[in-house]
């Protein structure tokens, strides 16, 4: 994913530095116009962005191999590795982006404990694997999705996996069931709450508006996480195979 507009990250895994989880000074990404990125999206928070605020800024026709507008984490590098706790997002317009393996708009992967995604404009972005709008990959937990505009998000990949979520993607990182009596981890705790989701697409999938996918798994055997979808618009959106307005599977603790 190299190249975004703004990148920003503490270190690598494994070479044992490690900054501070809860920073005095916190770092802010406010007021820009982010526009232009070919590979590495409008901006990629990688590892250690710990407390990072992304606020007013214009963030457009991007495209990113994960996320196409904003990025936290990696998609696919597994659980545990990467720690971007306690971001924000807030107060931004996200359109025209494109996600390749991740989110047409923003992309959360593991690692991601107590994000915050409010009142913001994410708006006809496209992506050709999971989540229009908004994918959440991997256990993140406590994560928030509120008070935003997600409409006219596009997500297609006709294959047999991927093409799920036109406005919202949830989703643990592993499958369950793949081998029998294995569970994967989850995704953690999620709020999703007074959002408008409106003339979303998954147009090869399930769920137009919000889907939902190995939400639960191990952690039915201690203290199960909770999906939360509370007090939102899901109107006129449309997927290609199941779920025109949502679309919910392995969820053991779910409350609409």
């Amino acid at each position: 994913n190299e190249a975004p507009g703004l990148m920003v990250f503490g270190d690598v895994p494994g070479s044992g530095f490690e900054l501070d989880p809860a920073p005095t000074a916190k770092p802010l990404i406010d007021g820009f116009m982010i526009f232009g990125a070919v590979q590495g999206g409008g901006v990629c928070a990688y590892n250690q962005a710990y407390h990072l605020t992304i606020s007013n800024n214009r963030i457009r026709a991007n495209q990113g191999s994960y996320g196409g507008g904003i990025t936290i984490g990696q998609p696919d590098i597994g659980t545990g590795l990467l720690n971007n706790g306690n971001i924000t997002v807030q107060y931004n317009r996200i359109t025209g982006n494109g996600g390749v393996f991740g989110a047409g708009g923003i992309d959360i992967a593991s690692g991601s404990d107590n994000y915050r995604i409010v009142k913001n404009i994410i708006a006809g972005n496209l992506s050709r694997w999971n989540g229009g709008g908004i994918a959440h990959d991997g256990l993140s937990n406590n994560g928030l999705i509120a008070n935003n505009g997600i409409t006219f998000n596009e997500v297609f990949f006709g294959a047999a996996v991927g093409g799920d979520g036109g406005g919202i993607y949830i989703g643990g990182e592993i499958a369950n069931g793949v081998t029998p009596g294995v569970l994967g981890e989850g995704a953690g705790n999620v709020t999703i709450n007074a959002n408008l989701i409106q003339g979303n697409l998954a147009g090869s999938g399930n769920g137009g508006g919000l889907r939902v996918l190995w939400f639960n798994g191990q952690d039915v055997a201690t203290t199960p996480y909770a999906l939360n979808i509370f007090n939102n618009m899901i109107v006129n959106n449309v997927a290609g195979l199941a779920g025109g307005g949502m679309a919910l599977q392995d969820v053991s603790q779910g409350n609409i």
